[in-house]
């Protein structure tokens, strides 16, 4: 998902992370899980289509940070309630870590 990009360091180098990504490590589903998160560089890189060629798209993801978040209680009654799980999920995720989301447009 995207982020509004945020400045990070990777081996000693100050760089811009634009998108999160989540996913569950481990739910016992009653009462608590743990998720993994990493937060990218994603750069698009886009090939204009020649006359035997379409248009290439090429992405290149450099992972700076990753780190697991766990949520229990109220939390994961709320999320597990929630008709929109995935996004709850993003939305409590980015919140614990001071993230602003990027609606995605189609």
């Amino acid at each position: 998902m995207k982020i509004q990009p945020i400045s990070t360091w990777q081996n000693g180098q100050q760089k811009q992370a634009n998108n999160f990504v989540l996913s569950i490590v481990n739910d016992n589903l009653i009462n608590a899980c743990t998720f993994s998160y990493q937060l990218q560089d994603v750069i698009e890189t886009i090939i204009p289509a020649t006359e035997t060629e379409p248009e290439q798209v090429i992405v290149n993801t450099d992972t700076l940070v990753t780190g697991n978040l766990s949520i229990g209680g109220q939390e994961y009654l709320d999320w597990d309630a929630s008709p929109s799980a995935n996004q709850w999920a993003y939305d409590w995720a980015a919140a614990q870590l001071n993230l602003v989301l990027i609606p995605e447009t189609v």
